[in-house]
């Protein structure tokens, strides 16, 4: 709270000049409140020495009186937004911006009082939001009042250790960042899942690195919350989803044990959240997806990015999804293609989310044998003009076709369109054990002629499925096409 005398003191310190310039501009509306804080103003500007009792006398009856403290700390803001030119509902940056205008300009007329309570105010602000960047100016202010004011050597050396801290933290931040930005860089030219031995021995080399082996390398909150992000993505990428999950359930208990940083980093929660339902679904463990449920839709409560809200909807929907199709309910997944296309939506500028939604859609109405529907989005899909960007997705989008034609009897000409798919992916370097073992199975089928003859190619092949799938880099092809689910489903017909 200011010193009873410290709006005087600022008023004291302007210029004849700047006193004229306040009365004339420095109010915005007009009305019998701003006329008080106008008396008030002049009354302070005339004394030579500050006295209370005759301002008091002068405003009687006035609401100022009824808390006049915060009527003075009101003016005080008044003035200092005159000078500064402080915008209407401005954001975290231009308030740090508009108070260190009024610091620089306190500091010029040697109100120091004032100005070391504006410091306090954003070095506050910056510890609670962890905004280093902006403290070394504050650190030249500070510099500004203690050469001034020499006596005062212990809060200046405390100052120095403070400035230090703020610098380690905010090169440790930028550190963190370039990692993000490597990771990134390797997500852009890697596919959705790779079984590339040299891109995989990146991977495990840049999950090496210092500040991504231990969190406490990580100096602050940011910082932290970046090692997990970064980490999560490398085992993502190396298809290890087990520790990816692991390390999501750390990132998700720094979270809980920095509410803090919820609050002013609220996207990045919720898009934490949002990515921790899609880790619940690479490893099928939805212990959690309740109590993360939840805490998602609080945040979508409080949250004005009504755009991030919806698009991140897509999500819940899709841990749903999954969490059904786990059960082999995929009837039930059916119910949830509105809400998919809803959510669809907002994500016009992301193609391999709408791409991914299309050949989902596809796949539910697959599984509950809609086959003229799901073929008509596998369409939809290979004619997307960006498709060709994604040959995992693209690869199985044209085996799930040649599936989609076997189930409803096209078979003229599928034996030249399944051997031009072969080479397709062949050429695309997307022909794994994994494919290698669908083309046989689709080979064989397509010479057999009775559901008899197809029921015993399928018995042939499930045990080379369940042998292959053991391999996990194989098994993330059922993130594509459950050939499982489909088999067990082909036999099963026989005895409807």
């Amino acid at each position: 709270m200011p010193e009873p005398n410290e709006l005087f003191q600022l008023i004291s310190s302007l210029s004849a000049i700047e006193k004229a310039y306040f009365k004339r501009f420095g109010y915005t509306y007009k009305g019998k409140e701003n006329k008080d804080y106008s008396t008030l103003f002049d009354l302070l500007a005339s004394q030579k020495t500050y006295n209370e009792k005759p301002i008091q006398q002068k405003l009687k009856g006035s609401k100022l009186l009824n808390n006049f403290s915060a009527s003075k700390r009101h003016l005080t803001d008044i003035i200092l937004n005159a000078f500064t030119n402080s915008p209407h509902n401005p954001s975290v940056e231009e308030n740090i911006l508009m108070t260190l205008s009024q610091i620089h300009f306190l500091n010029q007329h040697k109100n120091f009082s004032l100005s070391k309570k504006k410091i306090k105010q954003l070095k506050k602000l910056f510890t609670e939001q962890e905004i280093f960047n902006f403290y070394p100016i504050v650190y030249q202010y500070e510099l500004e009042i203690y050469t001034y004011q020499k006596e005062d050597i212990t809060a200046r050396n405390k100052l120095s250790a403070e400035y230090a801290f703020a610098l380690d933290c905010m090169h440790n931040i930028h550190e963190y960042e370039q990692l993000k930005e490597v990771w990134i860089t390797y997500t852009q030219r890697s596919q959705a899942y790779t079984r590339n031995e040299k891109q995989t021995a990146e991977y495990k080399d840049a999950l090496k690195n210092i500040l991504l082996t231990d969190e406490k390398n990580a100096l602050c909150a940011k910082s932290k919350n970046l090692f997990h992000y970064i980490r999560t993505g490398y085992f993502l990428l190396l298809n290890e989803m087990e520790n990816a999950y692991t390390e999501a359930v750390a990132h998700y208990s720094f979270f809980q044990k920095n509410q803090h940083f919820t609050k002013y980093a609220q996207r990045d929660y919720i898009l934490f959240l949002a990515n921790f339902l899609n880790r619940m679904q690479n490893v099928d463990n939805y212990e959690l997806l309740e109590e993360v449920k939840q805490k998602l839709l609080i945040e979508f409560e409080t949250c004005n990015d009504k755009d991030l809200v919806n698009a991140k909807k897509l999500n819940l929907v899709y841990a749903e999804k999954n969490m059904l199709n786990k059960q082999g309910n995929y009837s039930k997944s059916a119910a949830l293609i509105p809400e998919m296309l809803v959510a669809l939506s907002y994500y016009k500028k992301r193609n391999d989310i709408e791409l991914t939604v299309i050949y989902d859609i596809a796949l539910i109405y697959f599984y509950n044998k809609d086959f003229f529907k799901s073929l008509d989005f596998i369409n939809q899909l290979l004619n997307h003009e960006h498709l060709y960007t994604f040959k995992d997705l693209e690869s199985y989008a044209h085996l799930v076709r040649i599936f989609i034609m076997l189930e409803l009897n096209k078979t003229n000409k599928l034996d030249n369109l399944l051997d031009n798919t072969k080479k397709k992916l062949s050429r695309d370097g997307k022909l794994f054990g994994m494919e290698n073992l669908l083309f046989r199975l689709l080979n064989d089928l397509l010479i057999s002629e009775s559901v008899k003859d197809k029921n015993k190619v399928i018995l042939k092949y499930q045990p080379k499925f369940d042998k292959i799938l053991q391999d996990p880099m194989e098994r993330k092809a059922l993130n594509y096409f459950n050939i499982q689910y489909w088999m067990q489903q082909k036999l099963a017909e026989k005895h409807a």
